[in-house]
């Protein structure tokens, strides 16, 4: 039913149209005119207090990201100081324990020094009475049983320095006096040099393999009697080091660029002085053939590329760095760019100390390294990561799909780095021979990091030059389990008598096959 108006409506409804119709037309147009200016003015103040109410609510929004973000850092920064430094966390330990079928051994006697260290060379020390004993009973004479008590030590000849007198004989023809010939000398680091092939290996062994500055290395000379050696001195040395090594450690590069996978990581490196530019990097690549290094002024893509054009490797394993890709495009390379679980893996341990979701796919990649683990050869890992790696890379995207999460804080920084390399961390379910971490490239990396702690860097190009080389030559060596002063004196004595020295992967072949 429609709505009866009242006799009160119907009066004001009358005196209103009264009053308009008493008004003059100029008047009405005038109230209608004001009427829509207040209008439009209540429109304007309503919009104006939308933007406001909008732009408030973005900024609450902000303050509450940025009050994640500060509560996340500062969480972090706690753990930085106070808490674990080692990546694994209590859990894994727990569950590498519990999946640790290999039996333990038994404690056993402890080996004598000449079972234990069979390397070493035996010196036998033979000791006696300076008088013949008397009996401590009846005070006779003893006599010798020919029988001795024997034990073992590990003794150690500490370094000497000496001064060598070279004389070499002289031989001249008694017949016709037409020549004079002179006995070859022992072989020199340089010609006419005052320092022997030994002593220069000991400063590269101190600097290079222990990681000691230059520094130190001439005040423990100088304690050892070499008075008045200085630390230029030293590091001419290595520089001539360097140079007889330089054609071995060009090989070195060839045999890497030819692996079936390359491994590339770089870390900062300073130029103390000399150069203009102080903060320089030192570009490492590597492969199971030996680590390559290659100093740089800076972190620009062409530094890899270099390496790309003259590579035939088929898989490039590399860390998030946009440089690498950037590389590939620019030598038009087929190489496969592969990325690292360890990384990944990393990245969800630092959200994990602010955001628990993180826990759950860190048993997941934890599963993927205890596959491999125990993988074997390459057929038999190949149908480990099908069979078994697989469906765990298929939880894993199932997890990130069903995520919500903020791209800035650690958890989405974790996801955001998982799903932008998502391709090159899933090329290993088809290609058995790529491992499933770089880590064989930050271990290459840890010398020259500890050198880099300790002497700080280097103090020219020239200098720089020289550490990538003798870097190259010694982690090369211990790739192979070769000692690198041992090695590089036979690298010295092959280039002084003109032949072409083998590589560490060469030579510890000749070893193991000898």
């Amino acid at each position: 039913m429609g709505h009866r108006k009242s006799s009160r409506d119907v009066l004001v409804f009358t005196q209103e149209k009264e009053v308009l119709q008493s008004l003059d037309p100029n008047e009405l147009v005038q109230i209608i005119q004001a009427f829509q200016k207040t209008l439009n003015q209540a429109i304007a103040t309503n919009k104006k207090l939308a933007a406001e109410n909008e732009e408030l609510r973005n900024q609450l929004g902000i303050k509450g990201t940025q009050i994640l973000l500060l509560s996340e850092k500062l969480v972090l920064i706690r753990h930085e100081l106070f808490g674990a430094s080692s990546e694994r966390r209590k859990k894994d330990l727990q569950s590498e324990s519990h999946d640790d079928t290999i039996p333990r051994s038994p404690t056993q006697k402890l080996q004598k020094p000449s079972i234990r260290y069979q390397m070493l060379d035996l010196v036998e020390s033979h000791f006696d009475f300076q008088d013949v004993p008397t009996c401590s009973c009846c005070s006779h004479v003893m006599e010798k049983m020919n029988q001795v008590e024997q034990s073992e030590e590990v003794d150690v000849i500490p370094k000497k320095f000496f001064v060598r007198r070279i004389l070499r004989e002289k031989y001249r023809c008694t017949h016709c006096h037409g020549s004079i010939q002179t006995a070859p000398g022992p072989g020199k680091i340089v010609k006419g040099g005052s320092y022997s092939i030994n002593f220069a290996l000991d400063i590269v062994e101190q600097k290079y393999v222990h990681h000691l500055p230059i520094e130190r290395i001439k005040k423990q000379y100088q304690k050892l009697g070499l008075e008045g050696i200085e630390g230029p001195t030293l590091i001419e040395q290595t520089h001539h080091v360097a140079d007889k090594l330089r054609r071995v450690a060009r090989a070195i590069l060839a045999e890497i660029l030819e692996s079936p996978v390359l491994h590339a990581d770089e870390t900062t490196w300073r130029m103390l002085e000399g150069h203009p530019k102080k903060s320089w990097f030192l570009w490492s690549f590597g492969s199971q053939a030996g680590v390559y290094y290659r100093p740089s002024e800076n972190r620009a893509s062409e530094n890899a590329e270099r390496f790309l054009k003259e590579s035939r490797s088929k898989f490039l394993m590399v860390d998030g760095y946009s440089g690498y890709l950037s590389a590939k495009r620019n030598t038009h390379s087929d190489i496969i760019l592969v990325h690292c679980w360890a990384h990944v893996r990393r990245k969800f341990l630092e959200a994990e100390k602010t955001d628990r979701r993180a826990s759950t796919v860190i048993p997941l990649i934890n599963e993927l390294f205890k596959i491999e683990r125990y993988a074997g050869d390459l057929e038999n890992r190949r149908l480990a990561r099908l069979e078994k790696s697989k469906p765990i890379i298929v939880q894993i995207k199932t997890w990130v799909n069903q995520q919500n999460y903020l791209p800035k804080l650690a958890l989405g920084q974790a996801i955001e780095y998982l799903i932008k390399h998502w391709a090159g961390l899933t090329e290993f379910l088809v290609h058995p021979e790529i491992p499933l971490d770089n880590n064989f490239a930050e271990r290459s990396l840890r010398g020259s990091v500890l050198g880099r702690k300790n002497f700080y860097g280097n103090h020219s190009p020239r200098g720089a030059d020289t550490t990538a080389i003798l870097y190259t030559v010694v982690e090369s060596c211990k790739l192979h389990s070769l000692n690198p002063h041992a090695y590089m004196q036979y690298v010295i004595t092959t280039e002084n008598e003109n032949k072409i020295p083998l590589t560490p992967r060469q030579y510890a072949l000749k070893v193991n096959v000898g």
